[in-house]
């Protein structure tokens, strides 16, 4: 069953120079207990399409389309409704561990307030369940952690609190943005264990944003694609790594380098950049990138056809990535 429901969302700012479009459209679908990956270079409109889901956008933007939460439409609903809702029904862990944290306050503190406005819980029960949740979390000395301000706490520490904070409510849907950024593989893999395991047991529904094909081929079922504010391509996570379709999607992980690479041969690059700021395609966005582009691809903007695998190109692959490989070497 659908839980997380998106339609036809839109999403610009107005700037000086005109307007800029940082999400083009975009319909996105997530089942509880499932987690789905939304991969792309920055700047493709991953973050800023569940910014608008959360009525978090900045005051320049605006929001049009459908964002449904079981049967409640939180797009343009009111600042009453989206409070009790975020944190408690949908949580966002933040990109930055280093900023997400208000450096001013102990962690005690941060995970004392969101239990006593979302829980109502006294003081004294927002205490014991701060401590079980550090302990959740895997971080040793919860006691002591608590005492703590973010600057105390390493990267690694401060990234497991801002996933303590939002596991805190049991939401029923976690956006984690780019949560293993900056950190190095050791705690980029026990903060990926840790959200394995919430997935398990509570069968929460997560969605990952990221750059980082290697993450999401740890955790997600399904991978999303978005490329200049799309989805190009969408898939099951072991279906789209054997046999992708969009150009970009190919690119995108032929350029991921690869331990049976001969370390004399050079990495391979994307030619071109996605499109500027305020720039509106009308035609196929990756076109000017592509090799596959004919005239077909500068005239006429491909829609995301399909069933189990989606694909939004003119020119899709056939073969799987292996064979092309294969044949390139």
């Amino acid at each position: 069953m659908t839980l997380l429901d998106i339609r036809a969302l839109r999403v610009s700012y107005a700037v000086p120079s005109g307007t800029v479009h940082a999400v083009d459209g975009v319909d996105f679908a997530l089942a509880a207990g499932e987690c789905v990956g939304v991969v792309g270079e920055s700047g493709s409109g991953k973050t800023q399409l569940f910014l608008a889901a959360l009525g978090l956008l900045d005051a320049t933007a605006s929001a049009s389309g459908s964002v449904r939460l079981g049967d409640t439409e939180l797009l343009g609903a009111p600042r009453s409704l989206l409070e009790t809702v975020r944190g408690r029904r949908i949580a966002f862990v933040f990109q930055d561990p280093m900023t997400a944290l208000t450096p001013q306050l102990t962690i005690g503190q941060q995970l004392s307030e969101v239990l006593r406005v979302h829980r109502a819980l006294g003081e004294d029960a927002a205490r014991a369940r701060s401590l079980q949740l550090l302990e959740r979390v895997h971080i040793g000395d919860a006691v002591q952690r608590l005492r703590q301000y973010p600057h105390e706490l390493s990267g690694g520490l401060r990234q497991r609190v801002t996933v303590a904070l939002a596991l805190a409510c049991e939401p029923q849907v976690l956006v984690a943005d780019e949560p293993t950024t900056a950190l190095d593989v050791t705690v980029q893999a026990g903060v990926l264990e840790l959200l394995r395991e919430v997935k398990r047991e509570r069968r929460l529904a997560i969605v990952l944003i990221t750059h980082d094909f290697g993450v999401a081929a740890q955790l997600c079922d399904r991978i999303a694609v978005m490329y200049a504010g799309r989805i190009v391509e969408s898939a099951a996570t072991e279906e789209l790594y054997a046999r992708p379709r969009h150009p970009y999607t190919r690119a995108l992980l032929r350029a991921v380098p690869r331990l049976d690479t001969p370390v004399d041969e050079p990495l391979v690059n994307i030619r071109g950049a996605p499109p500027a700021p305020g720039e509106t395609p009308t035609a196929c966005a990756f076109a000017p990138r592509c090799a596959r582009a004919d005239a077909r691809c500068v005239s006429e903007r491909p829609e995301l056809m399909g069933t189990e695998q989606r694909v939004a190109c003119h020119h899709p692959f056939t073969e799987p990535l292996a064979t092309a490989l294969a044949r390139r070497s």
